[in-house]
């Protein structure tokens, strides 16, 4: 069995374990993730999991590309506050 399938057999159980870690830090709050896992050093699968609607997940998405394209910082607000 190859490194993408059993990685994803496991995103659905880890994607709810980090939804409920997140929901944890933000005080009960639900945050929109995503995760993308691929094989950094040969082509492969890519693997997707995500507890957003996909529309909304393009979106943010499609602004993050948008923000890299342009050369504007990462957004560290932990270090910000």
């Amino acid at each position: 069995m190859s490194a993408e399938i059993k990685v994803s057999r496991d995103l659905q159980v880890l994607a709810a374990g980090l939804d409920d870690i997140l929901r944890d830090s933000a005080g009960g709050e639900r945050m929109g993730f995503c995760l993308v896992v691929f094989p950094l050093n040969r082509p492969g699968g890519l693997n997707y999991v995500g507890n957003a609607k996909r529309e909304d997940m393009c979106k943010m998405l499609e602004q993050l590309v948008e923000r890299w394209k342009s050369g504007l910082p990462d957004p560290l607000l932990h270090e910000k506050h």
